[in-house]
């Protein structure tokens, strides 16, 4: 959800700022193999990511989309599970 700068008050008021913004989308397999999400849906997401992505570089942001799991991005990266 919240896929559009105008969509999300708090993503809009950062977007206005002159620093730089590095935002990430980490799309997890094993949530859209869930029966809660179609192709459909999932389409329309990487569209709303890629339309994203270029509003951003155009405001001088940044938008990396990855395919992987959340922890398995973070613990590739060097960074160490909070794992209860």
């Amino acid at each position: 959800r919240d896929f559009r700068f105008s969509d999300h008050p708090i993503l809009e008021a950062l977007s206005q700022r002159q620093s730089k913004i590095l935002l990430l989308y980490i799309h997890e397999p094993t949530l859209f193999n869930s029966t809660h999400y179609s192709q459909r849906h999932e389409r329309f997401i990487w569209e709303s990511i890629l339309d994203l992505q270029k509003l951003a570089q155009v405001k001088g942001h940044q938008l990396y989309a990855v395919e992987s799991e959340v922890l398995g991005v973070f613990e590739k990266n060097g960074f160490q599970s909070l794992r209860m």
